[in-house]
């Protein structure tokens, strides 16, 4: 701008600009004078008046705050300083004083090229064009990405995109600071606060204001991002909840600026000074120009600016920034108001983990001022809301499909985050079947096969595995193998983990000899990842060979480790070899902890060695281990299974005697006891008390129920709560549990005509299919037969076909075997030849020519 000024129009602005009262709290003060010497006002006079009048506000405020140091006026000069506050010697810029070349100016001795010569870097009175005042940037190449800072924070993301700034041309700094007139006046004036009285004392910047961060947006008559930060807040804004700063910049890209002013900024933005960081700054700004502001030294101003941004955002004053930012969007820096200097904000927000606040900047206050959010912010909001928790991964999940809406890349390392907080439930807004999260990665394996690491297929093979979604499982190990990627003893260890949940021991061997065959070696880890997955495939043996490997590398002396084999053991029905274990574990010095003493118990109740359990249980008290619920569930459930009700009743007064909770396995095992004991009113007692207590009823409880009240001859009632009672008044559908327990129980009872009935409101309640249904009707056709009812059988074999679901297919069928029982037992008896007939002519269309041909027969 300064090249399009006469040398009257200079000394014009230079007047203005002297009588105005310029600080680095007054509002835009400097571009006020170049705009009353362009406009060619009324006088100097009234453009100083209209300077004037600009509002004061905190050091923080748009331009202010970056671009107008200011001078101060002719009376701040003569005025008294304040007590303590030493005189500050003109500073030297080209070989002259800021007071001469005021007086230069004031009697238009310096010529506008002149001006441009010191703007652009020259020495005073080189004539430069004005195309050679900004250096064309080379493809590729940037000022000062934002990677810089990043990478010093140890994160590699894709901040790279921060540098979109500089692919129009390499910007003169000067625009970072206002235009020509602002460079040639404003950066020689005194950087600090005047003396108490003069007028800088007029503006809001306070001592320890860097201390207090304001709260109230600005000063009256602002208007604009004052009264919006003033809205904001109100309720969003929070305080920074850690004192340590964010990492300087790297020191390579500070290397062409002045090694004092770089250490004094960095002091003072650590210390959380921020307002005479400012200062600083902009005495940075002052240094390098006399000598030439280079690309080098450009970059290096620009990545203070972003620590600068980033510390305002980590201390939370983000205010402060928001105006500064405004101030520049204002002025002639505005180019630097995009998306790299945000991107600094959001990196502070980030280390906050103020996930409102990184929200507002994305969602609001970056689309207000014209900037898009690119690829490193969204990375940094995505990155933002991952750490916020489980209720905010939702919002994350949004951004990452935003992301690859728009063909941006996402950060690896944010979506490794994203993909361990993946449940197994579904997500119901899409009525997908299985989560979101798995689409979105897998789309991410595709779209950034380069980004795709050990750590994120990890990360997404344990969600399968926590699925048990094997087929998803085996399809990531393939892309696994498709892009080179080497699995670790924590991949294997995976792969292992989730074969054993599913039962399928080869395919647990098969991983662990291709671990083998990889050169890889087995850690602690791994080896308990195996010996787990043997002891759920059910194969004890390979477990104890596990074991013995581990012994010989000593990595055996772990509780869990003891504990999965005493669980196998358990399983096994074996109390002996899993008593002697806990007896190994003692001379080991291995520490036995409650769930030790509970799978213990466990293997002595379910080998009926009640004596044992006791012994246990004396054992766990000399060790000074607390029983929990588990331990009394357990023992209640074996004196249940024994039929001795009373030690199980004792047992679970003992119980609440500890302030423990009975849940529902408790009341199911203590109502178990109570069918074995044939005892209905203490059954249905501890039903009430269980919806006393808050206890909510499943399946598994009402099916204890009917077996109680069918033990009592009550099958009336046992049908009345499947019916009715369930559904309406305790909210529970029967299951296929319920359904199995109703229609056993009417079998047991000799009572077919209830069996039946159960069947026909089974059926019309949809409650069980496939071969759940076929085995009801199964057991009732048994009991038509042990009675005789052949009638009721014919009856039951065509509705087991015609009101069945067209979908159950061969599963649904009766087998032909019992088809064929039926129909002799027909012949054998005679009587029913009509009804027969209509049968099999019904059963043709369902189990074929050829089966009803050897039936009729």
């Amino acid at each position: 701008m300064a090249g399009l000024l006469s040398a009257a129009d200079l000394a014009t602005a230079h007047r203005v600009q002297g009588v105005a009262s310029i600080d680095s709290s007054s509002e835009g003060c400097a571009a006020v004078a170049v705009a009353a010497a362009v406009a060619k006002p009324r006088s100097s006079a009234c453009a100083a008046e209209v300077a004037k009048k600009q509002p004061s506000e905190t050091s923080g405020t748009a331009l202010a705050a970056v671009a107008s140091t200011g001078d101060a006026s002719p009376d701040a000069a003569s005025s008294d300083p304040a007590p303590n506050t030493p005189q500050r010697p003109l500073r030297q810029v080209g070989g002259q004083s800021s007071q001469r070349r005021r007086r230069r100016a004031a009697g238009g001795e310096l010529q506008a090229d002149d001006e441009i010569g010191c703007l652009s870097g020259g020495q005073a009175g080189e004539r430069r064009s004005p195309a050679a005042t900004r250096t064309p940037q080379s493809a590729g190449s940037t000022a000062l990405p934002v990677s810089s800072a990043s990478q010093a924070r140890g994160r590699k993301g894709l901040e790279s995109a921060d540098s979109d700034e500089d692919d129009e041309g390499f910007v003169d700094f000067g625009d970072f600071l206002g235009d020509g007139q602002d460079l040639a006046e404003d950066f020689d004036a005194v950087d600090f606060p005047s003396p108490a009285g003069g007028p800088a004392a007029v503006g809001s910047s306070v001592e320890g204001h860097d201390r207090v961060p304001r709260r109230q947006g600005g000063s009256a008559g602002r208007g604009g991002v004052s009264g919006r930060v003033a809205a904001v807040n109100s309720g969003n804004w929070s305080p920074a909840p850690r004192s340590s700063p964010p990492p300087p910049p790297p020191a390579g890209s500070l290397k062409a600026l002045p090694s004092d002013c770089v250490q004094r900024f960095l002091h003072l933005v650590r210390e959380g000074e921020y307002s005479e960081a400012l200062k600083a700054l902009r005495k940075a700004r002052r240094a390098v120009k006399g000598r030439g502001c280079s690309r080098e030294a450009f970059g290096g101003l620009r990545a203070l600016l972003h620590h600068l941004l980033e510390g305002y955002a980590f201390a939370g004053r983000m205010p402060e920034a928001l105006e500064l930012l405004q101030g520049m969007k204002r002025g002639a820096e505005g180019r630097l108001v995009g998306a790299a200097a945000f991107n600094a904000l959001l990196r502070g927000l980030l280390a906050r983990g103020s996930l409102v606040e990184a929200r507002f900047i994305v969602r609001e206050e970056m689309p207000r001022m014209g900037v898009s959010p690119n690829e490193a912010s969204l990375n940094l909001f995505m990155d933002t809301a991952a750490r916020a928790g489980p209720a905010h991964l939702d919002e994350a999940w949004d951004v990452l499909e935003e992301m690859q809406a728009r063909g941006l890349r996402a950060d690896k390392y944010t979506v490794s985050i994203l993909t361990k907080g993946i449940t197994d439930r579904g997500d119901k807004r899409r009525g997908a079947a299985a989560p979101r999260g798995v689409a979105l990665v897998e789309k991410f394996l595709v779209t950034q096969p380069d980004h795709v690491d050990e750590v994120l297929v990890n990360s997404l093979l344990d969600v399968f595995c926590r699925m048990g979604d094997m087929t998803r499982l085996e399809a990531t190990l393939q892309k696994m193998r498709e892009y080179g990627i080497r699995g670790s003893a924590v991949t294997y260890g995976t792969i292992v983990k989730a074969y054993g949940r599913s039962g399928n021991i080869e395919k647990v061997l098969q991983a662990w000899e291709g671990m083998s065959r990889e050169g890889l070696e087995a850690n602690a880890v791994t080896y308990g990842c195996m010996l787990d997955a043997c002891v759920k495939c059910g194969h004890l043996d390979q477990a104890l060979q596990v074991f013995s490997l581990m012994k010989a590398k000593c990595l055996h002396r772990n509780t869990i480790l003891y504990a999965t084999l005493i669980k196998g053991f358990a399983k096994s029905k074996d109390p002996g070899a899993a008593r002697a274990l806990h007896s190994e574990m003692v001379r080991e010095g291995v520490m036995c902890n409650v769930v030790v003493f509970n799978s213990l118990i466990d293997a002595c109740v379910r080998a009926s060695d009640l004596h044992g359990a006791a012994e246990v249980l004396q054992q766990m008290a000399a060790a000074g281990v607390q029983p929990d619920l588990i331990t009394f569930s357990t023992l209640i459930k074996g004196y249940c299974s024994n039929g001795d009700l009373a030690k199980a009743m004792r047992l679970a007064e003992e119980l609440q005697a500890r302030n423990l909770q009975c849940d529902e396995i408790v009341y199911n095992s203590l109502m178990e006891g109570c069918v074995k004991a044939g005892d209905l009113q203490l059954g249905l007692k501890l039903f009430s008390g269980m919806r006393q207590q808050g206890v909510r009823p499943g399946s598994v409880t009402f099916s204890i129920l009917v077996k109680l009240l069918a033990r009592a001859g009550r099958l009336d009632l046992a049908c009345q709560l499947v019916a009715y009672e369930m559904r309406e008044e305790h909210g529970v559908v029967p299951t296929r549990m319920v359904w199995s327990c109703l229609v056993t129980c009417a079998v047991k009872a000799k009572d077919l005509t209830r069996a039946a009935a159960a069947l026909e409101l089974l059926d019309l309640e949809a409650g069980a299919v496939g071969a759940a249904r076929a085995s009801m009707y199964a057991a009732v056709l048994e009991g038509c037969l042990a009675q005789g009812e052949v009638g009721l059988a014919l009856s039951l074999c065509f509705h087991a076909f015609t009101r069945g679901t067209n979908d159950e297919g061969p599963r649904g069928f009766l087998s032909t075997e019992l088809l064929r029982r039926v129909f002799e037992c027909i012949g054998s008896k005679g009587g029913h030849q009509a009804e027969a007939t209509e049968t099999l002519v019904a059963l043709r269309s369902f189990i074929g020519e050829q089966a009803c041909a050897s039936l009729e027969e």
